[in-house]
């Protein structure tokens, strides 16, 4: 990273919100940002909970995937989801996704579940497809959902079940090491090893933006999200913040790490994650 080139972007930082880096320690700051408080909690349910890798909130329950298990927690209190019970394969519990009533748990290795979490009923989905069991993570709009397979995205029509591969429609770069998706209602976004897509709307409305002409400042994209109406795109240097004051806030120091996640606590203050690729994706 040449100085000539870094030494404006750490001019901007003073103008941007502040990143705290830390390592390892996500559930302290994750409680602090959600207002709950899971500070110390080693178990659930009675059960050593292994690396926490996602949380989904609704109110005041709070969904726990851990490498033992997807546990919710009310308070004190804490139950183990049973997802898998027609499926006796086991993997690795990766993403969960809460949508209403549903909550949708990704087991790579074995296929995607999803929970009624009235009736605590799951039924397995798209086992039938041959992607189902390489699935990383997914995100879903109104129309679509979204499966990263870590080296390809498919998107599913959520009316009639049609599934595209999202590296047939692109043209400068395909997807690779995709491991963070980001949706809300209309638009969806994929990060990836040598760039970015932004979907907005139906597939037809499909942008890529390739890291080296776009962020320039990224060796690749580990992490995609929409916060306040910004973008930020993470990854091994930094964060983008691309909206109306486009901003890079460098993380410079300290090899062998990414931004994982960024969480916007109650304050107002964001803050990033940082761990070892082999200790957060595998």
């Amino acid at each position: 990273m040449f100085t000539e080139t870094v030494c404006p972007y750490r001019q901007k930082i003073h103008t941007c919100v502040p990143i705290f880096l830390i390592f390892f320690l996500v559930i302290p700051k994750l409680s602090h940002a959600i207002g709950i408080n899971l500070e110390g909690r080693t178990s659930f349910d009675g059960i050593p909970s292994g690396v926490i890798r996602d949380l989904e909130v609704s109110n005041k329950v709070v969904y726990v995937a851990a490498e033992n298990g997807v546990f919710e927690v009310i308070g004190h209190e804490s139950e183990k989801l049973d997802f898998n019970t027609s499926n006796h394969a086991t993997g690795v519990i990766s993403d969960i996704q809460l949508n209403g009533t549903d909550l949708w748990v990704v087991e790579y290795g074995v296929g995607v579940f999803k929970v009624n979490l009235e009736n605590k009923n799951s039924q397995q989905v798209f086992s039938d497809r041959e992607w189902s069991s390489s699935i990383w993570t997914m995100a879903m709009t109104s129309s679509h959902l979204y499966f990263s397979v870590i080296d390809d995205v498919i998107a599913v029509d959520r009316t009639t079940g049609q599934s595209t591969s999202l590296n047939s429609k692109l043209e400068s770069f395909k997807l690779n090491g995709t491991y963070s998706l980001f949706a809300n209602n209309h638009n969806a976004y994929v990060a990836s090893n040598k760039g970015y897509l932004s979907i907005e709307g139906a597939l037809d409305n499909l942008q890529e933006f390739k890291l080296s002409s776009k962020l320039p400042l990224l060796s690749n994209a580990t992490f995609i999200k929409v916060i306040d109406d910004e973008l930020y795109i993470g990854g091994p240097q930094g964060v983008y913040i691309l909206g109306s004051n486009e901003r890079f806030v460098p993380t410079e120091g300290i090899s062998g790490t990414y931004i994982q996640d960024v969480v916007k606590g109650e304050d107002g203050v964001i803050s990033g994650f940082r761990r070892s690729p082999f200790t957060a994706r595998r």
